[in-house]
């Protein structure tokens, strides 16, 4: 799967930090983005942001949540356009319960841009909401299409809601065919253990 997200070098690039849910979900945002024309690097938690942040927690908290703000910080401290902070409430779940997000997971991507702001002013950290417990182009047009409104115009852009609806139901396409790769790779790792018993 990291292999797949994108890895820009640009240092204008928009950053996304695949920490908590959002794990699950950079590659679609990412997707959006790079359909869009604007460089992406998907960023994955490093042990050496969990060494980082656990000074910064004088009470007991989780191991993600003091990653994802090592990593925001570490983020901050190296160029970028904008760091994407998407905070999902809310996720697919074909009806089988109400989609909610564990609690830490929806305040933690907000400490962890605020505590990465502190230690680095200058940063550009965008934070949003994001409901994907619908996951559908128009339903995902209607929440970004303003709300991104910040990240579209560093890059110079201002999509049409149609060319945006686009770019998400390509991403949604993309999104499902990593998952059943991942789900066939899963499986074809089962059947060759088994053979090994």
């Amino acid at each position: 799967i990291k292999a797949k997200h994108p890895h820009s070098d640009d240092p204008d690039r928009l950053v996304i930090p695949r920490s908590f849910c959002v794990s699950e979900w950079a590659y679609l945002l990412s997707r959006v983005f790079t359909g869009l024309g604007i460089p992406v690097q998907g960023d994955i938690v490093q042990v050496s942001d969990l060494v980082d942040a656990q000074p910064l927690f004088n009470v007991d908290s989780c191991a993600p949540l003091m990653g994802a703000v090592g990593q925001f910080r570490r983020l901050a401290r190296v160029s970028h356009g904008i760091i994407l902070a998407p905070q999902i409430e809310f996720l697919p779940t074909d009806g089988k319960s109400i989609g909610r997000t564990c609690a830490i997971n929806q305040g933690g991507i907000a400490i962890a841009a605020n505590l990465a702001k502190l230690a680095q002013p200058k940063a550009r950290i965008h934070l949003f909401n994001l409901d994907l417990s619908q996951l559908k182009p128009e339903e995902l047009v209607a929440q970004i299409h303003e709300r991104l409104a910040p990240v579209f115009q560093r890059y110079g852009l201002s999509p049409t809601r149609q060319a945006l609806r686009e770019s998400i139901a390509r991403a949604i396409d993309d999104h499902h065919r990593l998952r059943r790769e991942t789900a066939d790779l899963a499986a074809e790792m089962l059947a060759e253990a088994l053979a090994e018993k």
